[in-house]
């Protein structure tokens, strides 16, 4: 087989490093061996490879087309279908396992509404959901973008959910309905051009066929330029055969709020209350709870830490760092840890390990736990990420290299 012939090919180098290494390109066919070797190095099996070693089985595999033959596997087959889930209607489960990292989905949008555009219209409506939707503005736009389609898209954009009914709205028939389908499935597309920390609001037929839960395994993020680029969904957590893959709705901000509160939030934005495993009454729900409490308190004394670091006494940043140990245990092993919170986290631990004169090895454990989060979150090829990864390999040795180094990565942004 193809695999048996790289490993011969490459002498006493170990299958389960080529295999290993094969598996990285599947999830991630643009990584260079430099990227392949920092995420290696954050794996026991691997921590020791050498990068030469690395650089010279990534050739060989992307030589032999091993990587590119299943790819094309999986692109004729993804690794997910869309079912039914009983009350709670369609949704997306998966066929296989699925890994954390893995991109499970790439999809381009049928259609894209501005920033500026989506901002006004929710500021007319006092972001009013039924207003929205029968808003002239969001009618004319989504009348327009549904007439440029071609009659595949039509079709699949008229099959997918909306909540008008919920908001006691009738829509069944134009042009209401196409307002009411774009504002149900819109979801965040590329950033603005001329709003920082913003996004255009985009719908994409597949990505739309996601659920929400509160404690997602998946995220969707924009990977690429507003051209070019693509809504991704990737995998935050490892998801067995079967488990249902789910998003999340909510703004992340909101997801360490009460039950009361998450469910209040999609009352108002999608006309129901979240009935997801941890907004449900049961054990779950109690755990999340005490949890969210913990990631709250264990946040908020790393801020009080990071937001006073030139002036911090070596042992609050002593504390600083036990704290986001356990804020990093904790969101790792319960599937908390989305890559906007990881990246967060590995900013601070970095920001604070390199402040409290920490062995370089552990400055650069916290940005590569950035680095990585950046990669999922925008794309290896992405400038912040390639930033993340020269940080990695030459990390700052005190507080005035991290204020160069913070200003250079707000300048990417």
């Amino acid at each position: 087989c193809a695999l048996a012939a790289v490993v011969q090919l490459l002498g006493a180098m170990d299958e389960t490093l080529v295999s290993r290494i094969r598996d990285l390109l599947l999830a991630h066919p643009d990584l260079g061996y430099r990227a392949v070797h920092l995420r290696l190095k954050n794996e026991p099996e691997f921590e020791g490879t050498s990068l030469k070693k690395v650089q010279t089985a990534l050739q060989a595999i992307r030589s032999s087309g091993l990587a590119d033959d299943k790819s094309q596997q999986q692109q004729q087959r993804p690794p997910w279908e869309v079912t039914d889930f009983g009350a709670k209607g369609r949704g997306v489960r998966a066929l296989e396992t699925i890994f954390r990292g893995t991109i499970i989905l790439r999809e381009r949008p049928i259609m894209t509404m501005r920033f500026e555009m989506a901002r006004d219209i929710m500021s007319s409506c006092n972001d009013d959901m039924a207003r929205q939707m029968t808003s002239g503005l969001s009618i004319e736009f989504a009348t327009g973008e549904y007439g440029k389609l071609s009659g595949t898209d039509q079709a699949g954009f008229l099959e997918l959910y909306d909540c008008a009914a919920l908001f006691g709205l009738d829509v069944s028939s134009q042009p209401g309905l196409f307002s009411a389908k774009f504002w149900s499935n819109g979801v965040p597309g590329p950033p603005s051009a001329s709003f920082l920390e913003e996004d255009d609001t985009v719908v994409c037929l597949k990505v739309a066929r996601f659920n929400s839960s509160c404690k997602p395994n998946a995220i969707y993020t924009w990977h690429g330029s507003a051209k070019s680029g693509e809504v991704c969904i990737v995998a935050t957590a490892d998801i067995s055969p079967n488990e249902e893959i789910c998003v999340c709705y909510l703004p992340s901000d909101l997801l360490t709020d009460s039950t009361d509160e998450r469910q209040a939030w999609t009352r108002e934005t999608f006309g129901f209350s979240c009935q997801c495993q941890v907004c449900s009454p049961g054990p779950a729900a109690v755990l999340f709870e005490e949890h969210c409490s913990e990631r709250r308190r264990l946040s908020e004394e790393i801020k009080k830490v990071v937001v006073n670091l030139c002036t911090a006494p070596a042992e609050a940043i002593a504390s600083g760092l036990r704290a986001a140990e356990s804020l990093l245990e904790l969101l790792l092993a319960n599937g908390y840890g989305t890559p906007a919170k990881l990246r967060v986290l590995g900013w601070e631990g970095y920001n604070m390990s390199v402040a409290g004169k920490s062995p370089e090895e552990e400055v650069q454990r916290w940005a590569r736990l950035r680095h990585e989060a950046i990669v999922h979150e925008k794309g290896e090829a992405s400038d912040e990420a390639q930033m993340a990864a020269t940080i990695v390999g030459k990390p700052a040795r005190n507080l005035g290299d991290l204020q160069r180094q913070d200003a250079q990565m707000r300048k990417l942004r």
